[in-house]
């Protein structure tokens, strides 16, 4: 009989022990990634030339593309800068003074100055936002023919909040 019970208490220690393994528990790992953000813009066509250009002269409308090149949702301003040799961008010409029309269809018409205007919003990844250009001559001039007056416009992304 003890034999007996040696070997009942053997089996049941190995049945017990057969069913621990097959009962396993589990745990879980949280992972947290985060994406570097990517703020990008690219413009098209990249330059815009006037060339010579008489007194009230008009030069556009001329059409450009900003793309959002980045992988977050874009929020566009545009801005325009004086010119070379004492020329001023300013909302209408004048004196020493040009200016360029901002023209996107169906908004209103905005005159770039050197502060920054808004574009577009929510701009998506890898869309693109059309718009034109108007470029006016100034009315008077006092630096006289033949001098440069190139200048800038800066399209400026920022996230989306």
């Amino acid at each position: 009989m003890k034999r007996g019970t040696l070997l009942l208490v053997v089996a049941l220690a190995l049945v017990g022990l057969t069913g621990r393994a097959w009962a396993a528990e589990t745990d879980t790992i949280t992972v947290t990634v985060s994406l570097t953000s990517v703020v990008s813009v690219s413009v098209s066509p990249a330059a815009w030339n006037i060339g010579a250009i008489s007194l009230n002269g008009t030069n556009g409308p001329e059409s450009f593309t900003a793309t959002n090149d980045g992988n977050v949702t874009e929020d566009l301003t545009i801005t325009g800068a004086n010119g070379a040799n004492s020329w001023n961008i300013g909302a209408t010409a004048d004196l020493d003074q040009f200016s360029v029309i901002l023209d996107e269809g169906d908004v209103s018409e905005d005159a770039l100055e050197t502060t920054p205007v808004p574009l577009t919003s929510s701009l998506a990844s890898e869309a693109g936002h059309a718009f034109d250009l108007t470029y006016h001559a100034p009315s008077d001039d006092n630096q006289g023919g033949g001098a440069d007056h190139s200048f800038t416009i800066t399209i400026t992304a920022s996230a989306s909040p």
